[in-house]
């Protein structure tokens, strides 16, 4: 029997469409601009130009978000640097952005070291107090510094990841609740910090399992919204976006918001644009993008090391203002490996941004104003575009896609599910003779597992075999046909260049149609067959060598009924 956890998943998984269509009333916060970007001029050495460059380049959006850590800003119990907190806050000030402030990490005046979690109750109030110092001297309503300047605070930063303080991500979900009520508590006690929404969470992905853990430990009571950092692809991000609004919703927390503090983390114009678009059709009360500057660590920045403007800057600078007061009206009704966001702009009325997450496919327009490219570049008028994962946008018009002939019958992407069977779609691991349903994963429970076999794993978009001592463990998608038909499966699979390689396959019925071994490449296949209803056709993923690092692959497949051939 499912638990309440999993029946609200499952059903979430199999009832929601491609995302949770716009719910403008609630998420339209007064004064919340939809984008903003991660400075970091709260880390040691860090350069406060930055900022000037952004705003030189027509970079810089309505919100930074950034740190004054703990530790730097208390070096001495009960003695605060205001020189350090001076220079962030006064930099952000000068700069007209508005501020989402973490409060980050911990202090060895308190605890072990500068990263241990501050789980005791002399901790959290030593961490309330220097989050209080900042706002009092910054923030009050009536004699701080700069009034305005914040609109949010964020406790704490990826508990669930790197900063746990020793902790997992299970166990640090109630200390991180403890010091997120310490903040609300103190905050909540003056009327003149109303203005300031609190937001918890912090996690690195959307961790349903996390939250649900955070939430339990009462989180949900203490914030005004869900502090998420979705990185990865973007078709991924607007599933798991959506996926949370809805699980807010089910579990009675409607009024919350949610807000991606950190997303990107790339390097393209072409990602940088759908990741755009996708945060505003989810939709998210807000999203900053990491990172202003590239470093000796990211190199993801709008600027490059020298403050040169990068090809995520460019299509950042045109995106910026037209995604952030445009709303979202839903998608475009096209093929499912198709994305085609729908908006309107108050600035130059509805357009559409268009992108297949995987191969190539043709859109016809009809009537459009102007079409341009993910830096805003204008191409040439045509009656149809052959587009990709480079995205374009129709400003007018209206647009089909080219596909004569064939009919959907199931994909893959589309129809991942929660459920064993449901759509016809099974989830599997193969070691030796064994053959074994998977489960889904604790800390995320919108995956399949093999909890035999450590890392093993199946999402929406991607397959990770593993081994089972050193027996290879083969995870497999296996779809079940229904009813008689003639298919013709089309996809792609993708693998990075590290490891000792992946063998992927695609079989009908056990009778192998294609299968390779991966090394750094993206090969795609397409195989017409007839199949028989309650034939099956698996797609399957196992490892080549000793090792299960880097054998992530990723996959998409599209099943079409076609016509018999004449």
């Amino acid at each position: 029997m499912l638990s309440r956890r999993d029946a609200i998943l499952a059903s979430i998984f199999v009832l929601a469409p491609r995302y949770v269509e716009a719910k403008v009333a609630r998420t339209d916060v007064a004064g919340i601009r939809r984008f903003g970007v991660q400075a970091h001029l709260g880390h040691s050495g860090a350069s406060v130009a930055s900022i000037e460059a952004l705003r030189s380049a027509s970079l810089l959006p309505t919100f930074v978000r950034d740190e004054v850590f703990w530790a730097r800003f208390e070096p001495t119990r009960g003695v605060y640097n205001w020189s350090y907190a001076d220079t962030v806050m006064d930099t952000i000030h000068r700069s007209g952005a508005k501020l989402i402030l973490e409060f980050t990490f911990s202090n060895k005046s308190y605890a072990d070291n500068d990263f241990a979690f501050p789980a005791t109750e002399a901790a959290r109030a030593g961490f309330s107090r220097y989050a209080m110092a900042l706002l009092d001297r910054y923030a009050h309503r009536q004699s701080g510094r700069y009034p305005d300047l914040i609109a949010a605070v964020e406790v704490w930063n990826e508990a669930n990841g790197s900063f746990g303080g020793g902790y997992s991500p299970r166990l640090v979900a109630s200390p991180l609740a403890a010091l997120t009520r310490s903040v609300h508590d103190a905050m909540r006690a003056d009327p003149a910090y109303d203005h300031i929404k609190i937001l918890g969470g912090a996690s690195v992905g959307v961790p349903m399992g996390f939250l649900e853990w955070c939430f339990d430990a009462g989180l949900g009571e203490v914030i005004d919204g869900v502090a998420v950092h979705p990185y990865g692809a973007p078709e991924k991000l607007l599933t798991n976006l959506s996926l949370l609004r809805s699980w807010l919703d089910e579990r009675g927390h409607g009024r919350l918001g949610v807000w991606a503090t950190e997303f990107g983390n790339v390097k393209t114009a072409s990602e940088v644009a759908r990741l755009m678009a996708v945060c505003r059709a989810a939709p998210l009360d807000h999203a900053s993008y990491y990172l202003a500057q590239s470093n000796a660590t990211f190199s993801s920045g709008l600027l490059d090391t020298e403050g040169a403007v990068t090809s995520a800057g460019r299509a950042w600078r045109y995106w910026l203002p037209l995604l952030d007061d445009a709303q979202p009206v839903g998608s475009a009704s096209l093929q499912p490996k198709t994305y085609a966001l729908k908006f309107v702009s108050p600035k130059v009325g509805p357009f559409v941004i268009v992108w297949s997450q995987w191969g190539q496919t043709t859109i016809l327009v009809r009537q459009a104003d102007r079409v341009v490219g993910a830096t805003g570049d204008a191409l040439p008028p045509r009656e149809s575009y052959v587009i990709g994962q480079d995205p374009i946008a129709i400003f007018g018009g209206e647009i089909t896609e080219q596909l004569p002939g064939a009919a959907v019958i199931s994909d893959a992407y589309e129809g991942f599910s929660t459920i064993q069977g449901h759509a016809g779609w099974r989830y599997l691991s193969v070691s030796g003779k064994a053959e074994r349903e998977l489960t889904l994963a604790t800390e995320d429970p919108t995956v399949w597992t093999d909890r035999l076999a450590a890392f093993s794993k199946i999402s929406n978009d991607s397959l990770h075999p593993s081994f089972v001592g050193r027996t290879p463990v083969v995870v497999t998608r296996r779809y079940t046909f229904a009813e008689n038909a003639r298919c013709r499966v089309i996809g792609q699979w993708s693998r990075g260049p590290k490891g000792d390689g992946t063998h992927v396959s695609v079989a009908q019925d056990g009778k192998i149609l294609s299968e390779r071994t991966l090394i750094g490449e993206t090969i795609g296949f397409d195989h017409t067959f007839e199949a028989q209803a309650g034939q099956a056709i698996d797609f399957a993923a196992g490892p080549t060598g000793a090792s299960k690092d880097f054998d992530e692959v990723r996959f998409y497949a599209t099943l079409y009924r076609v016509e018999a051939e004449a």
